[in-house]
């Protein structure tokens, strides 16, 4: 017969202490003799609610109810914790809520050390809860507030818990009570819940306090606002102080912007409003530093800025004037600028308005015009000429060009005799263009790593060629699909391609019309 050997005290302590909070309650509750051990030892959560007659530990739930039975009531525990529950019968307890708090000092009355814990929340009255319990947190939580709950709140929190971290109020009985409460004005941050009432008094007593980050639940009307804004310049915050407003109406909120744009010098930032056109002295002073952007881009009417747009229009019957249009995201601002006749003259105006007159070039990652003057209007051939023979066209590092012919041949043999070593275009593509593309890259022996890249090529197309090359030439394929074909000497031509849409269409025979790109690459010969 082998018997088992009790666990010696220092044995049952170690395991007892690095056990599961809601564990050791449970042993706790089942086996008395450990009781005196497990209140000796340090008791550490995550998260502490207690509620009227609910206790939750770490999301195990702890709830009393008054159940009649037999024509008799008596409170009844159950304790949930996700899929599984646990019911018991509590004896000699006369409410549910007598028996809650009765829970409660069984817990955490009695013990050596406070109990330890990240959040602690309360929506239940405080009075109830004994002063012998000692709870340290970083974090509380309580729902209505008075003088007497906040002093039995000092008495609960262990003094090593302050200033706290995060520090939520409920309900607000008498907000000047709540504000001069020492654990409230010493607090980093503060969250005042459901005070939806608008009272400039009340904001300005909030703005007292020095606490770092502030939210509070509330409406917000514009003579609110600019309470805050007065008492911000007069005490002249520092920078990272916060006043979050919660669960402010739509129409609050809209009609506080349009004031700001109707009366006040504002700027835009990346996630903001637009650079003010309103003030002249800003706008001389802007004008002097140097101006940089992600990407700048002309339409007709419109100039876009990192995402931000200025459109602007002729609008008026009898009265002629232009409209600025400033656009963000969901959020716009319209005004009126000022007369003009007609919308050449409107542009010229706001080009210059925005961008012009500065001291310094204008730096861009991106600069994409799609706006053709009126002396650019010539034939479509002249046009190409002219793009091809122009300097910055011929130095750039990789290209992108538009096409638009429905037979590309004299495009492609020009496009062919550029020296850049990367080139994009958009164009159909024939058997015929791409033995000239071949053809060329033979005689001229391009370096390995130049690549022309053809888009906006229907389905069909890529198939022809692909089919004609696995008919006449030698080739191999690599792991990717690419087709490898020699070109010269000891350089080969990788052939990708792929598709440049969603999804195929329902119906077969609108396949051939999707849009595709080929990519050519020279490679050396032992490039995998």
């Amino acid at each position: 017969m082998v018997l088992c050997k009790p666990l010696s005290y220092d044995c049952t302590k170690h395991i007892i202490k690095h056990t599961d909070p809601n564990t050791r309650i449970f042993l706790s509750l089942r086996c008395p003799s450990l009781k005196a051990i497990e209140e000796a030892l340090p008791f550490k959560c995550r998260k502490l609610e207690l509620s009227f007659n609910r206790t939750s530990i770490n999301g195990v739930d702890y709830t009393f109810d008054f159940l009649p039975r037999n024509y008799k009531c008596f409170p009844q525990l159950t304790v949930k914790h996700q899929n599984r529950k646990h019911v018991e019968r509590i004896q000699n307890k006369t409410t549910a809520s007598e028996a809650h708090i009765h829970f409660i000092n069984l817990l955490f009355v009695g013990r050596n050390k406070p109990v330890k814990m990240e959040r602690l929340e309360m929506d239940v009255d405080i009075l109830t809860i004994s002063k012998l319990i000692k709870f340290q947190t970083k974090e509380v939580e309580i729902g209505y507030t008075s003088a007497n709950g906040f002093k039995r709140l000092h008495e609960v929190v262990d003094i090593s818990s302050f200033p706290l971290n995060f520090f939520v109020v409920g309900y607000i009985n008498d907000d000047r009570i709540t504000l001069e409460q020492p654990m409230f004005r010493s607090a980093r941050r503060v969250l005042i819940r459901g005070y939806m009432s608008d009272q400039p008094e009340f904001f300005r007593r909030l703005l007292e306090l020095s606490n770092e980050n502030i939210t509070v639940q509330s409406r917000l009307s514009w003579i609110t606002f600019q309470t805050i804004i007065n008492n911000w310049r007069t005490t002249q915050r520092k920078i990272g102080t916060s006043l979050t407003i919660e669960r402010v109406h739509t129409e609050d909120v809209e009609n506080i912007l349009n004031t700001i744009l109707g009366q006040m010098q504002y700027r835009e930032n990346e996630n903001g409003l637009s650079l003010s056109l309103r003030c002249p002295a800003i706008q001389a002073f802007e004008k002097s530093v140097p101006f940089k952007c992600r990407k700048l881009q002309f339409k007709e009417n419109e100039i876009i800025i990192n995402d931000v747009n200025y459109t602007f229009d002729m609008y008026g019957e009898y009265e002629r004037f232009l409209q600025l249009t400033v656009k963000h995201g969901n959020r716009e601002h319209i005004e009126r600028v000022q007369h003009f006749t007609d919308i050449f003259h409107a542009n010229i105006y706001m080009h210059y308005r925005l961008l012009g007159g500065r001291s310094e070039p204008i730096r861009v990652k991106r600069l994409q015009m799609d706006v053709i003057p009126k002396q650019w209007y010539t034939s479509h051939e002249l046009d190409q000429l002219i793009t091809f023979e122009k300097p910055m066209f011929l130095s750039a590092y990789q290209h992108f060009y538009g096409n638009d012919e429905p037979n590309p041949f004299e495009v492609f043999r020009r496009v062919l005799e550029l020296p850049n070593k990367n080139i994009t275009i958009r164009s159909r593509l024939s058997w015929r263009n791409f033995q000239t593309i071949i053809d060329n890259w033979r005689r001229t022996q391009r370096k390995v790593g130049t690549t022309l890249t053809i888009k906006g090529i229907h389905t069909d197309e890529v198939e022809k060629v692909l089919n004609r090359i696995l008919r006449r030439w030698e080739y191999r394929e690599n792991a990717n699909g690419d087709l490898i074909i020699n070109l010269y000497k000891d350089k080969q031509l990788r052939i990708s391609y792929g598709d440049s849409h969603g999804s195929l269409p329902s119906c077969p025979k609108l396949w051939s019309e999707l849009m595709n790109f080929m990519k050519l690459e020279v490679i050396d010969v032992d490039k995998k």
